[in-house]
């Protein structure tokens, strides 16, 4: 009987002794990530200080308007940002021109808003198209600014009035 006794009691502080180390599990806690778009948020209109023509060859300089890209893909592809403009023309007469041969980004200013960087920017004339922004494989992932600024090389024979250029960004994936 004490036998049995001696069982029962080392039986029972052994379930005693598991429940009161507990039990442990593992639980797994999952999330979905999709991807979103690759987007541009242009410039705005600008506009590029005054000249005061005296005979000789002037230069004009201002800014673009903010520009944003964002690359919410999730993909990490790259991209780049292409920009280029016209000839600059008299509002009241298009006949009146300043060539966009002189005009260029001096300055690309780029800032990373979030995201993993590797977003490389150019500067140089945009009387063709230049790219501006280039990201390569795996980098450009996130949201960047550039406020590009800008000079414009102003004839000495150039007309009185208002000139305007239309500029075009333009996003490409790779």
């Amino acid at each position: 009987m004490l036998r049995k006794l001696s069982l029962i009691v080392i039986v029972t502080i052994f379930i005693v002794a598991v429940y009161a180390m507990g039990t442990a599990v593992a639980a797994k806690v999952s999330v979905v990530v999709t991807g979103g778009s690759l987007t541009l948020t242009p410039s705005a209109d600008s506009t590029l200080t005054a000249v005061v023509l005296d005979g000789t060859d002037q230069a004009t300089t201002g800014s673009l308007a903010q520009l944003t890209v964002t690359d919410a893909r999730g993909t990490g592809v790259g991209w780049n940002l292409t920009t280029s403009a016209t000839n600059f023309e008299e509002i009241n007469d298009a006949a009146k021109t300043i060539a966009n041969t002189g005009f260029e980004v001096t300055a690309v200013n780029l800032v990373t808003v979030s995201g993993n960087g590797g977003v490389n920017g150019s500067t140089g004339f945009i009387d063709t198209p230049l790219t501006l922004l280039d990201s390569s494989s795996p980098n450009g992932m996130g949201t960047y600014n550039s406020t590009p600024d800008l000079s414009l090389q102003v004839p000495a024979e150039t007309y009185v009035g208002t000139y305007a250029s239309t500029v075009t960004e333009t996003l490409t994936s790779y």
